[in-house]
């Protein structure tokens, strides 16, 4: 399946409602025990894609290097006004 950049997926709403798949490498990573938050970046832009992950298996350290190739359903966009 061939993937899809960030930066498409953050100036194109008709992805919202959608499963897509998108590669790059873990920003940060978050997890507690039932979810964990995982911010995506392909290099495309600046901005992050946030992935919520429900039964998370255990993420690497945040200071480690991981590219991730990764289906995901995309529910929304939040678009922040950057400075």
């Amino acid at each position: 399946m061939k993937h899809i950049d960030i930066i498409d997926i953050m100036k194109d709403a008709s992805f919202v409602g959608k499963t897509v798949t998108v590669c790059g490498w873990v920003r940060t990573s978050r997890d507690s025990k039932n979810m964990a938050f995982v911010e995506l970046n392909d290099g495309t832009t600046l901005k992050h894609l946030q992935l919520h992950l429900w039964q998370p298996m255990q993420l690497v350290s945040a200071d480690a290097l991981m590219l991730v190739h990764v289906q995901t359903y995309v529910q929304g966009l939040h678009h922040v006004k950057e400075q």
